[in-house]
């Protein structure tokens, strides 16, 4: 399915797709597919886990990172280099490279990491 590059500045709640696109370095229109074949709907949030599931499927390599409490803050310190799609609470952000790529605040706790290897 085509979208056009309008298509970011009609979605809502689409974090995770934004995420997915900057964690992968792909197209926002591709990470949107995979958002939308892992069961997102259109203005709705997006689940990590599914979707983390849904790139593997689609030749994005993700590994699921095993992690304790800790602030987005100390994992920023931790890896320092590298690309995560990282949920912190009902909000999912990328860190590349140490840096997240939204407006999120490094107190926040991670929940879920994934690596994206590719």
């Amino acid at each position: 399915m085509q979208h056009g590059p309008w298509l970011a500045s009609f979605e809502r709640n689409d974090c995770g797709v934004t995420a997915l696109a900057n964690a992968a370095d792909i197209s926002y229109e591709w990470a949107y597919e995979i958002a939308r074949a892992s069961g997102r709907r259109a203005g709705c949030v997006s689940y990590a886990e599914r979707v983390a599931e849904t790139a593997r499927a689609n030749g994005i390599k993700v590994r699921k990172l095993t992690l304790r409490r800790r602030t987005l803050g100390r994992f920023l310190r931790e890896r320092p280099s590298g690309r995560y799609y990282v949920r912190v609470g009902n909000h999912i952000v990328a860190v590349v490279n140490g840096t997240i790529t939204d407006r999120t605040k490094p107190t926040k706790i991670v929940t879920h990491a994934y690596a994206i290897l590719n």
